[in-house]
């Protein structure tokens, strides 16, 4: 019964510790307000023509939301130069650290990045 208790205990403590904070995490822009913008790079999938990737954004305070970060999954159509945010986490702490503070899904439909924007730089980034 022990080893069945620390088999599961080894199992949860794995799980927690590979969260967003031991990602590859490349910097890709930074905004006026000093909002910093990263890929996970180790996570770039490609299926039926889109590609998947996590974008982490980490502000450089709270700003009254309660969050210094948050992490977006998102799915990329290059063809079409569009995209959905499909999962967005919001973490107390910087570069998806700490509590969660909210999560949810977001986009229903394609959006396509303004011109010199953050996400257009993001997603030029995974579709090269």
């Amino acid at each position: 019964m022990k080893k069945l208790n620390l088999y599961f205990i080894l199992l949860f403590s794995t799980l927690i510790f590979s969260s967003t904070s031991y990602a590859e995490w490349k910097f890709i822009s930074q905004t006026k307000d000093l909002a910093k913008y990263y890929i996970d790079t180790d996570r770039i999938t490609i299926k039926n023509e889109l590609i998947y990737y996590w974008e982490l954004t980490d502000y450089i305070d709270e700003g009254g939301y309660g969050y210094l970060s948050d992490v977006t999954r998102v799915v990329v159509d290059c063809e079409l130069n569009r995209y959905k945010n499909l999962q967005i986490t919001n973490y107390k702490g910087a570069m998806g650290t700490g509590n969660i503070t909210g999560s949810g899904q977001i986009s229903k439909t394609w959006v396509y990045p303004l011109p010199n924007s953050i996400k257009e730089t993001t997603t030029t980034f995974v579709c090269k």
